[in-house]
């Protein structure tokens, strides 16, 4: 006859693998089950996301830009040295205090960056813009 073996705890199963399994079975059935039905769909009514509108382009005397080698504030050519004295006379005129900053594609990074270093030391905040001046 067979004897049964008696001499320690019963092996548990473990259920946990089992758990997250379930979890997808049972998620699944029910987006399946619920999209086949019309009227138990989600409704939602989303707006245009449309960016707000921009200026038409800098208003007079507000920028700066190097075009071809030269600097300018506004549109007066301007010399390197009387730079940041016509940046500062200029601003203290008109009342403003961003400026924004243009270059050609071909001016050294450099050049640009001393443009910059010039408008903070004037005491304005300047602002790069990415478009094409010629």
């Amino acid at each position: 006859m067979a004897r049964r073996r008696s001499d320690g705890p019963m092996a548990a199963v473990d259920l946990t693998p089992l758990v997250g399994v379930l979890l997808a079975l049972v998620a699944g059935v029910t987006a399946l089950t619920l999209a086949g039905r019309p009227d138990r769909q989600l409704r939602l009514d989303i707006p245009a996301a449309l960016p707000p509108a921009m200026d038409a382009g800098p208003r007079e005397g507000t920028y700066v830009s190097i075009h071809d080698g030269r600097w300018f504030v506004g549109d007066q050519a301007v010399p390197r040295e009387r730079f940041a004295d016509a940046l500062h006379e200029t601003s203290r005129a008109a009342g403003w205090s961003l400026v924004e900053v243009r270059a050609d594609p071909d001016t050294p990074y450099a050049e640009v960056f001393e443009v910059v270093r010039a408008v903070e030391e004037a005491g304005l905040r300047p602002r790069l813009l990415n478009e094409d001046i010629r």
